[in-house]
């Protein structure tokens, strides 16, 4: 059993699960209609879903390396600003998912006892899943914390009628945590049910 595959792997499976709601251009774009952004900004235009799916698009090209510039017709000086911020980080914790689930597999594929490791490290995903679901309980206060913890400036507080806070109002995040550990939590089981196969055929 390798100890430190047991942290590896949920921090590659809760990463991954992130990375993968960030890329999902079809979740924004369910968002943008749920949350009835074209409405927020007072949108008219009979192309408004398509400039705003576009919006999106680049947004998300821009936060994830695909684009060098951030191309918006909504966004401001200081919205441009905070794009950046979160760009650099989101490019570390894109790297940092990556390299743990390389390194997760390369340390698995050399462990004698791979199933043991998967049953523990499949727990401890759930645990940390379950840690997780308590930032529900006072969302507005996590969200505020993680800001002034992540970023040394504040160009992360906008105006309640600023286009980034209706392109991404509170709901926008809620939902995106709730996808992040709905994948977390079905990538623990399967782990775990992994684990458990491992462990019952090598007996």
């Amino acid at each position: 059993m390798n100890k430190i595959n047991i942290l590896f792997i949920p921090l590659a499976i809760l990463l991954l699960s992130f990375t993968f709601v960030l890329k999902d251009i079809d979740f924004y774009k369910f968002q943008l209609e749920k949350n009835k952004v074209a409405e927020s900004l007072n949108l008219t235009e009979e192309n408004t879903e398509e400039n705003l799916n576009n919006e999106i698009i680049n947004i998300i090209s821009y936060l994830t390396g695909k684009k060098d510039i951030l191309e918006s017709s909504l966004f401001g000086e200081q919205e441009i600003s905070h794009m950046q911020d979160v760009k650099n980080i989101i490019k570390k914790v894109i790297y940092a998912s990556y390299i743990l689930a390389i390194l997760s597999l390369i340390l698995l594929i050399f462990d004698k006892e791979r199933g043991r490791t998967l049953l523990y490290s499949g727990l401890i995903s759930m645990i940390l899943f379950v840690v997780l679901l308590g930032i529900f309980v006072n969302f507005d206060y996590f969200f505020i914390k993680f800001h002034e913890l992540v970023f040394n400036n504040q160009d992360w507080i906008f105006d309640p009628s600023s286009p980034i806070v209706n392109i991404f109002p509170q709901q926008f995040f809620i939902a995106f945590l709730k996808q992040v550990l709905t994948y977390t939590f079905i990538a623990s089981i399967a782990v775990l049910i992994l684990g458990f196969l491992l462990n019952k055929f090598k007996r």
